[in-house]
């Protein structure tokens, strides 16, 4: 059917987010993306007419109700204002004729004459002039607001002072060389022309780069489109003069790369004329300009391939005839159309299929051409097998043998069908082997089996003939007689030359891709199984050949995925047997390789049936399955990378939850996997030690090589201390800060400890405390990756040990480490290994002191209970020293308290001091 393009209103409004954006793509935007300042001095820029030979650069103000609001992004000219009222000002009349008449009709066509009044309620609704039925006008005070100035005066900044539409008596607004809004006597000076105007957005049908010249980038391979960040020029509507008929557009298939043809007529040719077109499948959109419309192409075809593979009914086609101009300057084109692509019917492809019975069977059914995906529906299916509709797999077991005739349909997505007919053959057994050999006159020797494949025949000299009968294991494979077709279980006569006689019989497996020959020597005497020559074209043997060596080596590069092997016999009636199919001397055979090691066995078979085998061992190598590199998206691996060491590590913050494994493939042709998914893809951590494994596949598909990558996690970096201990005034002060998590190893730094303290970088709290009070410290620690973890920690300085009176100092000593209580309590815990009977002493500094003897008592704790006590009386304000002895294991704690006496009466407590 012939369609028209007719001038309509037509918005393109695509999904930007639809666009790919990829390198070397086609930068267009579309009306619906047009849009004003997105704050920042952020404008999009158009270009639109000329004016004294120089095209006009606009800046887009707005889109709103259908239409494109520009403002001249320069000073168009410089001219007096002419009369403080702009209704009656020459600067009006200068734009709405001499100016306006620099534009193109067609570029006038599509600027829309001004509908709103925008007074300018600040300075009274008659300080503007209503700008209505006006195409270009200036702007008001209103106009230049923070609706289209989001930074006022910073927007409104030109290169020189502009004017505004205004009407006062005396005066006339002006925009100065700082953004300012003033007034200046409409006569007094020459300032300069800011045109504004509204287009008509759905005349604009697509806004390509400024740069865009008149030649177009011709080609039936379409660019993917991405969003144009740069200045912009206009295609605008122009179904006057830019015409153009779409008679019907086909293809063959929906794939990806075939070739789509379009029947256009109508067309206006010129120079600079494009045919283009522009394709939306499900998430792509691609343009290009596939034929020159000059002198003689009014009509005609024009071709592009297909950039992706299309589905049904998820595509959009668009066609238009557009007029390239140079740079800067509007482009004009026919309203495009949107049409479909008739696709052809779908093809069938035939091919016979054939299995066993009681045995899984697969085949698929295929096709080409028309709109995929296809359904599928056949009939005449043996009992047991079943069609998946959606693949054209046909599956199963078959119950039964025999030839069936299978009619089948496929459907394309169009609905469009294609009907053929299949043979599918179902055997007892796919076997190349014979059941039984015979002859006539005379018996074979030795007797027949199926896997000896030479025989000899002692028969009457003066016959001519022999009948021969072969029975076949597979009736379904074909065979051969001395080199003729010969049927299943029917005996067929051979003539005999004068002398010995080697006959073959050759079993071919149905599909043609298996030989098995069977050799009989009628009379034959001569035994030289001997090779004269054994050759494979481009390939030298190893050892050189002999005919007294049978064993033979070559080493081959893995691209080498066939070879032709050629041979000839010493003694010429003799037959050679190349993996079961017969091969006449000094001809070749193609030998297919697999990877690895493939074993060639050429059987000599003399005239009086002996044999003599040699044995060619060709090594077909691997694909190269190394990595040149490995490298992570965070991290780094703690070995240097060498293809040969297959395992690494490496070590990740707690911050780093997923990471990239690129590994860089020796072969270009293989092909790797991390963790099973695609190199691109992220691997995510759990905390500790995380293994990945990269397998790599050479081209061969099937040599493979793991690398493996452990990845530690590090645990999130914590501060062990949950409190610091307490201090004693004048007391020396000690304490250590721990961390767990993180990357070793760590530094440390603390605020808000007394000044007489200090914390080393290895997290150590030392000094001598001289000031009673609590404390706050923030402590800090940041390990070697320079992440940072902080915790607040109290600390408390008391006047002295107990309630104050004395500090009680423990001394250094191997045996215990020294601490205090939250009360200040001095303890002394006994460390690891330590055990029987031990001294513990400290030393003793009055504070407040008291007046006679004080008793200083030691208790002996285990697991949370007092099982000891020992003390010592002294006037401790002279004394200064105190020692108990205590039987004691690893993890025992000694408390030492001065109290002020001790007696055996119960029902008195003594007093900490």
């Amino acid at each position: 059917m012939k369609i028209r393009i007719m001038l309509v209103l037509l918005m393109l409004i695509m999904v930007v987010g639809l666009m790919p954006v990829s390198t070397g793509a086609v930068e267009v935007r579309y009306p619906s993306e047009l849009s004003g300042s997105t704050g920042g001095g952020n404008y999009q820029h158009v270009y639109y007419g000329e004016y004294g030979g120089n095209s006009i650069r606009w800046r887009v103000l707005d889109n709103r109700e259908g239409e494109l609001f520009l403002l001249s992004e320069g000073l168009v000219a410089k001219r007096f204002f002419g009369s403080n009222k702009y209704g009656t000002a020459s600067i009006r009349t200068w734009l709405l004729g001499y100016f306006m008449s620099s534009f193109t009709g067609e570029e006038q066509e599509i600027i829309r004459p001004q509908q709103v009044f925008d007074p300018d309620t600040k300075e009274g609704i008659n300080a503007t002039y209503d700008p209505s039925g006006d195409k270009v006008f200036l702007l008001s005070r209103g106009e230049v607001s923070v609706t289209y100035f989001p930074r006022l005066k910073a927007d409104r900044i030109s290169t020189d002072m502009w004017w505004l539409r205004t009407s006062y008596d005396t005066n006339v607004q002006i925009v100065n060389d700082k953004g300012e809004i003033k007034f200046l006597p409409g006569g007094s000076s020459s300032l300069g022309i800011r045109p504004a105007s509204k287009l008509d957005l759905s005349s604009i049908l697509f806004a390509p780069a400024a740069d865009t010249g008149e030649t177009a980038t011709l080609g039936k391979d379409l660019t993917a489109v991405s969003q144009l960040t740069g200045d912009m020029k206009l295609t605008i509507a122009d179904d006057s003069n830019q015409t153009l008929s779409i008679d019907d557009v086909t293809a063959n298939s929906s794939t990806s790369g075939s070739e789509v043809t379009v029947n256009y007529s109508g067309a206006t040719p010129s120079s600079s004329n494009y045919l283009c077109v522009e394709l939306t499948s499900e998430s792509d959109t691609y343009r290009g300009a596939i034929k020159e419309l000059t002198a003689g192409n009014a009509s005609g075809t024009a071709t592009f391939n297909l950039p992706t593979a299309l589905t049904y009914n998820s595509y959009t086609l668009k066609l238009w005839n557009e007029k390239y101009n140079p740079a800067n300057h509007t482009n004009y084109g026919s309203t495009p159309v949107t049409t479909s692509i008739e696709f052809a019917n779908p093809i069938i492809n035939v091919i016979p299929f054939s299995g066993i019975v009681a045995t899984q069977f697969n085949g698929n059914l295929t096709a080409q051409g028309g709109f995929g995906p296809y359904s599928w529906s056949v009939t005449g299916l043996p009992s047991g097998l079943s069609l998946d509709s959606s693949t054209g797999e046909i599956s199963g077991t078959p119950e039964d043998t025999g030839t069936y005739n299978l009619t089948t349909t496929v459907t394309d997505s169009d609905n469009k069908t294609d009907t053929a007919n299949y043979t599918l053959t179902i055997y007892q057994t796919f076997s190349i082997d014979l059941a039984n050999l015979t002859v006539d006159p005379g018996t074979l020797s030795p007797g027949f089996h199926k896997n000896i494949v030479t025989y000899q025949v002692n028969a009457v000299s003066s016959i001519n003939s022999i009948d021969i009968t072969a029975v076949m294991e597979d009736p379904g494979s074909t065979l051969t007689i001395a080199g003729s077709p010969a049927t299943h279980t029917v005996t067929q006569s051979v003539y005999l030359d004068q002398g010995a006689n080697l006959i073959p019989i050759v079993v071919t497996a149905s599909g043609g891709h298996t030989q098995k020959s069977y050799v009989i020597s009628v009379n034959g005497t001569a035994s030289d199984a001997n090779l004269a020559s054994l050759s494979v074209n481009g390939h030298s043997l190893n050892p050189v050949f002999s005919a007294g060596e049978t064993n033979y080596t070559i080493n081959l590069d893995n691209s080498v995925e066939t070879l032709e092997l050629s041979a000839s016999t010493s003694d010429t009636k003799a037959l050679m047997l190349v993996e079961g199919a017969i091969l006449n001397s000094g001809d070749s055979q193609t030998i297919n390789l697999d990877t690895g090691e493939n074993t060639i066995e050429v059987m000599v078979v003399a005239q009086d049936a002996s044999t003599q085998t040699y044995t060619v061992t060709v090594n077909r190598a691997t694909g190269n399955v190394d990595l040149s590199g490995l490298t992570l998206s965070d991290g780094i691996l703690n070995q240097t990378f060498d293809p040969s060491v297959n395992q690494y590590t490496a070590d990740v913050v707690n911050s780093i939850s997923e990471v990239i494994v690129t590994p860089t493939l020796s072969d270009s042709e293989a092909t790797t996997t991390v963790n099973g998914d695609a190199p691109s893809l992220p691997v995510s951590l759990e905390v500790g030690e995380n293994t990945i494994n990269i397998v790599v596949t050479g081209k061969d598909g099937v040599s493979t090589k793991t690398y493996q990558v452990i990845i530690t996690r590090k645990e999130v970096l914590t501060i062990n201390n949950e409190s610091l201990p307490i201090g004693i005034i004048g007391g020396s002060y000690d304490a250590t800060m721990t961390a767990a998590g993180g990357t070793e190893a760590y530094t440390w730094t603390a605020t808000g400890l007394p000044a007489e303290l200090t914390l080393n970088e290895n997290g150590e709290i030392t000094g001598t405390l001289e000031s009673e009070g609590n404390y706050l410290v923030e402590v800090k620690v940041t390990d070697s990756t320079g992440t940072e973890a902080s915790k607040t920690l109290s600390l408390r300085v008391n006047l002295g040990s107990g309630n104050g009176a004395y500090i009680i100092h423990p001394i250094d000593d191997t045996t215990y480490t020294k601490g205090y209580t939250e009360g200040a309590i001095p303890i002394m815990t006994v460390k690891e290994g330590i055990s029987g009977f031990k001294y513990f002493s400290a030393l003793i500094e009055p504070v407040t002191g008291n007046s006679g003897n004080e008793v200083c008592v030691f208790i002996h704790i285990r697991n949370g209970q007092q099982i000891s006590i020992n003390a010592t009386k002294a006037d401790f304000d002279t004394v200064n020293q105190a020692k108990a002895a205590f039987n004691v294991r690893a993890g025992d704690i000694i408390k030492s308290y001065i109290v002020d006496d001790l007696t055996n009466d119960p029902d008195t407590n003594p007093n900490v001091l």
